[in-house]
């Protein structure tokens, strides 16, 4: 049941009409955990009993850590390693079992795959990180362990985020379900905006430009131009960005209605002055994620060491490892390997760079610099997509092709899709007017004003839904 689906939008509003008749926190928050559950359920009953059995270890980890003489240490390392257990061998036991599935091939054995298919139940990925960060911040006295399981087993699988994320901390989170939500406290005009502007990204932006592209262009790259694969990766740069940020909108504004506060996931990154800006508006809860319980620790460690080691190892190591760390969560490949170590690679000589220069205001740098610095890291960024979306070998094809000045220079056709100029041209105007009115573009408007923008957006959702019918590209992100 995906989130931009008719099917979904009838589950939550049942769900919501229900909700808000229930007079405590504790039948609201026992209405979400089985809505969440139900959820799961439609993608595979498994997944809801996987969550289910992960949910009990890490509250029985939690709980136990802060028992009077309790080994927090060995509580802690066990619900870590029982999460990344799962993660690894839901996640990549098909990788391993395809390869040796091909060494049995030589040896002239032929098993079935299908017979030994693993179920990734979806938001696995998110579902672990989230687990993670909440036992490190119970050992380290951050947060308190939940006393209520209920409260403990939606905080992990709450339906609205469970597939994509945002990644939610505990000490944000937790609190909310402590206390009834009344339909009096929503935030109507806020949660309006996100919808709408998520269903923008997502049904407008993101699924047009993924059925532009051609399918072949990441497969046989030579069969097009240096000007059109540089056309399509930005296509795809555009497509993947409102893909993603179109469901984090969606996944806010469902919990606004819901009375619960999620945390912001984008911030037009495509406009980010350096790589360390990027990732504070790219994936943002992740990116703090990583940062807090990777960068941050491994960078202090190091520190500690620094009379042994030069003060550069202490600049360099952490953004490496930290983006290594990203590709491995994202998928366990070559080219997903290559995307982490050219964003680590990109980390590493900015933060060189920044060491040798003098320190300036970012109000001080005149806008022709920032706007020339923007461009160099979003075409930097834009190369480091095709490895994210192609296999190695298809990668550096890609490059080859793209990069070739001989292609360049032969190139005697301009190719001209509006459409796709239409689409990034709009998709820059939801990023422009998210900077300027951010999440409150209804506020203050007039009833006119207000029902003019609704019925706009409305009719343009519709009409793209419709043009795709039953092509609709599933969120690239559900696949982690």
């Amino acid at each position: 049941m995906v989130i931009t689906s008719l099917s979904f939008a009838a589950f939550t509003l049942t769900v919501l009409l229900a909700y808000y008749l229930l007079p405590t926190h504790n039948q609201q928050n026992g209405l979400l955990l089985a809505a969440s559950y139900l959820y799961l359920a439609t993608w595979d009953v498994r997944c809801a009993l996987i969550f289910g059995a992960l949910s009990i270890v890490n509250f029985v980890c939690a709980r136990q850590m802060t028992r009077i003489g309790s080994r927090k240490q060995y509580w802690l390392y066990a619900g870590i390693a029982v999460n990344v257990a799962a993660l690894l061998y839901l996640k990549y036991a098909d990788f391993f079992i395809l390869q040796a599935v091909s060494r049995l091939e030589t040896i002239g054995l032929h098993p079935t795959f299908d017979t030994l298919h693993i179920v990734l139940p979806v938001g696995l990925s998110f579902f672990v990180l989230q687990a993670i960060s909440y036992l490190i911040d119970v050992a380290h006295s951050t947060v308190q362990p939940v006393p209520n399981f209920v409260q403990s087993s939606l905080y992990m699988s709450y339906f609205p985020r469970v597939t994509s994320g945002p990644i939610e901390r505990a000490r944000d989170f937790i609190p909310q379900l402590q206390k009834r939500r009344a339909a009096a406290q929503i935030e109507t005009h806020r949660g309006l905006t996100l919808l709408l502007r998520g269903l923008l990204r997502k049904v407008v932006v993101a699924d047009l430009l993924f059925l532009s592209i051609p399918q072949d262009v990441f497969h046989q790259p030579r069969n097009y131009s240096s000007l059109e694969l540089a056309l399509w990766l930005l296509a795809y740069a555009f497509a993947l960005y409102n893909d993603f940020a179109g469901y984090s909108s969606i996944a806010r504004a469902i919990s606004i209605f819901l009375g619960l506060q999620l945390v912001e996931n984008f911030n037009v990154p495509y406009r980010a002055r350096n790589f360390t800006e990027f990732w504070q508006r790219w994936h943002i809860s992740f990116s703090s994620w990583l940062r807090d319980y990777i960068f941050l620790p491994l960078t202090r460690t190091l520190l500690r060491h620094r009379r042994k080691l030069d003060f550069k190892v202490s600049l360099i190591v952490p953004p490496f490892v930290t983006m290594l760390v990203s590709a491995i969560w994202h998928d366990l490949s070559l080219n997903m390997l290559v995307w982490g170590v050219l964003h680590g690679t990109y980390l590493m000589s900015e933060r060189l760079w920044v060491q040798s220069r003098p320190t300036r205001r970012a109000d001080s740098v005149p806008a022709v610099q920032q706007f020339g610095s923007s461009m160099l890291v979003f075409t930097l960024v834009l190369l480091a997509w095709v490895p994210f979306h192609a296999t190695l070998s298809v990668t550096l094809t890609y490059w080859a092709e793209l990069l070739s000045p001989i292609r360049w220079l032969n190139t005697t056709e301009l190719p001209f899709h509006p459409v796709i100029f239409l689409l990034i041209s709009f998709s820059c105007l939801l990023d422009f007017q998210q900077s300027r009115s951010h999440e409150l573009a209804l506020q203050g408007r007039s009833v006119l004003v207000k029902a003019l923008a609704i019925n706009a957006a409305v009719f343009i959702i519709i009409a793209a839904a419709f043009g795709q019918m039953h092509a609709a590209p599933p969120f690239v992100y559900q696949g982690f």
